[in-house]
């Protein structure tokens, strides 16, 4: 009897050893990733991870499979060329979760990659699998929440408007706020009185190779047409990734004019920024995290976007807009995204005007929405997946 109790007491006092397996497909999710991960740690110490990540979500730990940037493409017709080697890796990621007897799956964001091997994971292992970032059901094809719903345990959202959709399709759900009010929460918001000294534009065109080509000369041809008005104006560009500035330089033709900053100091450059031209994304929400006004805009490749406009219905394409449930932040997608339109959007949002007031008020209630009292989103996200270890 003695020997019985030492024994249960010994396993009752043995700390979890929880392999996780987490998947991002983009530097987003290796933010997402490395937040969540860094939780765990502190919840569970002897955890081990594997899966795919970038810098950030390896510097916590994780045993990455394979490279990340080989799930960083989007765009129906930019896809279908990678598909067989995306099978392959899908493929190779079920087996390590059998060979490694997995404890969980977390996916992140990449919806088209990783929701697939979250379905065959569930199918060919049953192991528990949690999705963190909510594809866009709200924008087109909100059916799939019922299909989500058969191989998901759980679905981490960023946005409060998400919880109704899930619950309709019985997906249990968490609402964990935003990463970006996590991240940035630290930063004051620009004065809304103009900015001193000479004027600055943050250009920023994005992170896939993809998306650059397709926006950064337009913004370049912008930022030159800005110059002809406001011929003290500079540019600043924060650098996402060590292969950033190797495109910039292949899309943009001449740089002149271009101070370029890298990942750490990015914040401290934008504050000197009196206006924003940033493609459609997270960095939006970082913009008016700071109360930084910008115009927004996005191209797609025109195959893609053929298909895409009569599928997609959306009333803005800036996260930003959603969240205020308005077009606040001026907006321009495919044909409209021209450097005439944004020009015009930009002119009095570098100048002391009153749209521009408005605008960064309009930002200043964007930061009060995103900034959630109480635990982070990382946090959330550790008690919600915590249930499944």
């Amino acid at each position: 009897m003695v020997c019985l109790y030492v024994g249960l007491t010994k396993m009752v006092n043995t700390p979890k050893r929880p392999h996780i397996m987490l998947i991002a497909g983009e530097s987003s999710g290796d933010l997402l990733g490395a937040g969540l991960m860094a939780e765990l740690k502190q919840k569970y110490p002897y955890a081990t991870f594997v899966g795919v990540g970038g810098d950030k979500m390896k510097a916590q730990g994780l045993r990455s499979v394979f490279d990340m940037e080989e799930l960083n493409v989007m765009g129906i017709f930019e896809v279908l060329p990678k598909i067989p080697k995306l099978l392959g890796r899908r493929n190779e990621l079920i087996e390590v979760i059998k060979t490694e007897q997995v404890d969980l799956l977390i996916t992140i964001d990449a919806p088209d990659f990783c929701l697939r091997v979250a379905q065959k994971a569930k199918k060919k292992a049953g192991v528990k699998c949690v999705h963190y970032v909510s594809p866009s059901v709200w924008a087109w094809r909100r059916g799939r929440t019922f299909k989500m719903a058969k191989f998901l345990d759980h679905i981490l959202l960023l946005f409060p408007f998400e919880v109704e959709i899930y619950e309709k399709a019985a997906l249990p759900c968490t609402f964990v706020g935003h990463p970006v009010a996590e991240r940035l929460s630290y930063l004051s918001p620009k004065k809304l009185t103009f900015p001193e000294g000479d004027p600055y534009l943050a250009i920023l065109p994005g992170s896939r190779r993809g998306v650059i080509s397709r926006m950064f000369p337009v913004m370049m041809e912008t930022f030159r047409n800005l110059q002809q008005e406001i011929p003290n104006l500079k540019g600043v560009m924060p650098l996402v990734h060590e292969h950033h500035k190797k495109w910039l330089e292949e899309f943009g033709g001449s740089l002149e004019g271009i101070e370029f900053v890298s990942e750490d100091k990015r914040f401290d450059a934008l504050a000197k920024c009196q206006a924003a031209i940033a493609t459609s994304g997270t960095s939006n929400l970082e913009l008016a995290m700071i109360g930084l006004p910008t115009v927004v805009g996005y191209k797609m490749s025109e195959n893609t976007y053929k298909i895409a406009s009569k599928l997609v219905k959306v009333p803005y394409i800036s996260p930003v807009n959603w969240v205020l449930e308005e077009k606040a932040l001026p907006e321009f997608i495919q044909d409209e995204a021209t450097a005439e339109n944004f020009k015009t959007a930009l002119m009095p949002l570098l100048r002391d005007t009153k749209d521009r007031e408005y605008l960064a008020l309009r930002l200043l209630h964007t930061r009060q929405k995103l900034l959630l009292k109480n635990k982070t989103p990382s946090q959330r996200a550790c008690e919600a997946v915590s249930q499944f270890l």
